[in-house]
Formats: C-alpha cells, sequence, structure tokens
C-alpha cells in the first residue's frame, strides 16, 4: 500500500522519508529510513486530540489492573535507586493511580485534568520545579510532539535525575497495531538515543517491558483471531491459570540519565 505521494519528515531526526506509507483511515503511517520512527503523518491537531480523549477509556486497563502494575513500576524504580523521600512527576498520569500509590513526594500533570490531591492540568502549575524521576507510563506514543514534550520536561529533571518511560517497540517481537489518533509514534533504540541526545539524558537501559494482566483478558487477545468454534478448547486452560499473570508487551521500557 502507498500514501498520498507526499514526503514527509520525521520528528525525531528530520530525515526525509519516501512516499510510501500504511494508510490507517485519513492517516498515513511512514517509517523513518534513517532512525526507524514509525510515525502518523498528518498528525492530529490539538482539537482532534481534545475530542479523542475527552471519550477515551482503555478497556484492557481496568482499574485493579492498574494499580498493580503501579505497584510494579514502584519497585522498578526502588531497582534505579528511587526512595519515597525524593520528588517524581507523573506525566501523562491519566487517573492519577500511579500518584496515589507512590505518595506525597509524587505529583502528575494530565492535559486531561484528573480531580485528585497533588495532580495538575500543566506543568507550570506544578508546586515543585525540580525532580528526582520523570515518568511517562505508555505515554510517548501518544504526544503529537514527543520531543517538544520531552524537552520541555528535561528542564523539570534534576542533574543526575532519571527519565523513565515505556513506549511501543518497533522492532520487538510482540505484534502492534496502527491505531492513530491514539498512538501518533512507534520507537526504536535509534529514535530513542537520538531524541535523548537532544535534550541531554544519556540512555542508561533499554529492555522489553512486561507487565500484569488478568489471565481471561490476556488469553482473550491470544485467540482475538482464532475461530469461535475453536476458542472452547481452551476455556480449560484458563480456568488453571491463577487470576492476574506476568506477561509480555509490546512495549520497551526506557531509562534515562540527565547529563550533569
Amino acid at each position: 500500500m502507498s500514501g498520498s505521494g507526499q514526503k514527509c519528515i520525521c520528528p525525531v531526526c528530520s530525515a526525509e522519508s519516501g512516499s510510501y506509507a500504511v494508510p490507517v483511515n485519513e492517516y498515513g503511517i511512514y517509517k523513518c529510513p534513517q532512525c526507524g520512527l514509525e510515525y502518523t503523518s498528518p498528525m492530529p491537531s490539538a482539537a482532534q486530540l481534545a475530542v479523542f480523549y475527552s471519550t477515551y477509556t482503555d478497556v484492557r486497563a481496568p482499574s485493579d489492573v492498574v494499580m498493580r502494575n503501579a505497584l510494579r513500576n514502584i519497585k522498578l524504580l526502588n531497582g534505579l535507586g528511587y526512595c519515597e523521600q525524593q520528588a517524581v512527576l507523573d506525566f501523562g498520569t491519566g487517573a492519577a493511580d500511579f500518584v496515589d500509590v507512590a505518595g506525597e513526594n509524587c505529583f502528575g500533570v494530565d492535559f486531561n485534568g484528573v480531580n485528585k490531591a497533588r495532580c495538575y492540568k500543566n506543568l507550570d502549575d506544578l508546586p515543585v520545579k525540580q525532580f528526582d524521576f520523570i515518568t511517562l507510563w505508555g505515554v510517548l506514543e501518544h504526544l503529537a510532539d514527543p520531543v517538544a514534550v520531552l524537552e520541555e520536561l528535561k528542564n523539570y529533571l534534576r542533574p543526575d535525575g532519571m527519565l523513565v518511560m515505556t513506549t511501543v517497540d518497533a522492532e520487538g517481537v510482540i505484534p502492534y497495531y496502527y491505531k492513530p489518533v491514539e498512538h501518533l509514534t512507534y520507537w526504536t533504540r535509534n529514535a530513542t538515543e537520538i531524541v535523548l541526545g537532544k535534550i541531554g539524558v544519556e540512555l542508561v537501559e533499554y529492555k522489553p517491558y512486561k507487565m500484569v494482566q488478568r489471565a481471561e483478558v490476556y488469553v482473550d487477545r491470544l485467540l482475538s483471531r482464532t475461530p469461535v468454534e475453536y476458542r472452547a478448547a481452551f476455556d480449560v486452560t484458563i480456568s488453571a491459570l491463577p487470576e492476574y499473570v506476568e506477561i509480555p508487551t509490546n512495549e520497551v521500557l526506557i531509562v534515562g540519565k540527565s547529563r550533569i
């Protein structure tokens, strides 16, 4: 499949793409020939994004699953040297479950707003201006201008502070779908290193990301393309599984450290 014949500029490395694109509704997904980033063009406007996210829900992320993964992510930060006395900013915090779990030194920002303590709609409203950790859990792929957002966030990161993100892995073994306007970019290690280099952050860890999911939801996704008449054969397997299981995902964990 091909696009409209236009050439597009990679939002990470500014390389020009060819005219080939995978069409998805009124959008095209282009792959950068230099850094490998897959990106949406045209990017949806702020107004289009506002309309989409005004009713956005993720059926795969009920509150119990989100909370369990928030706790796992805290342990992940502990392994990077985090303690609860340190200041944390959770950008794109959604319902702010991570903020709730992390405690009084964690603050959240979400442009849609969330009516919870220590959560704000804009970075300028934050009462704390420097953070030891800034996290973006499954947020980067939703941003229309990820480079600009990360550049702004870097201003809030302490010298020697850490930037921790998960995002869609365009080089992993787990399949993923193109689905603008929800996901706008799909990342490679090369694209990640370029964008972190631009903002003065050193890449220190890059690896597949795992999470917890309800076993029935995970199996349902695995069997999503299996004919209905065969799915019943897996009922015994599902009943034998625990309620929650650790699963591989199509995301990558990215850890960067601010250069002093």
